[in-house]
Order: C-alpha cells, then structure tokens, then sequence
C-alpha cells in the first residue's frame, strides 16, 4: 500500500478505505502473505472500462483544444 499511497500523492488511511469499497464491491481481490496485503483487480472488464473513459476524455480534450486554438487565430 505505501507504493500506491506515493504514487498517488494520498495519505494510507484513505487509500485504504478506497481499497476496502473495491474489494467489497468485487472490482479488486486481496491476498495476504505475512504483513503484507496484495490487491489485483479482480474483474477484467474494469480494463476495457478504463480505456472507454480515457478514450472519452482523450477526445473531450482534443475538442477543447481545438476550440481554444481557433479562439487564438
């Protein structure tokens, strides 16, 4: 958990309560070895649905800069 408390830039607390919603709702499963918990996603599908939203957002953001560059001409 302290890799993804760093990478994200959050505090252990919440990124384990996010944790915890996640794998209550099935999206990540947890094993545990000693002290340490690993997660993983649990449903593939969450991979495809990530590459919907950022595909969406992709294009969101070429519209705008789109609009942006034709406001400066």
């Amino acid at each position: 958990m302290q890799e993804l408390t760093e990478t994200i830039g959050s505090t252990q607390q919440n990124v384990s309560k996010h944790l915890g919603v996640l794998l209550e709702a099935g999206i990540v499963g947890r094993r545990k070895v000693g002290n340490y918990a690993y997660y993983s996603i649990a449903d593939e599908g969450v991979f495809a649905l990530c590459e919907d939203v950022c595909g969406s957002l992709a294009e969101q953001l070429e519209s705008l800069r789109e609009v942006v560059a034709g406001g400066r001409r």
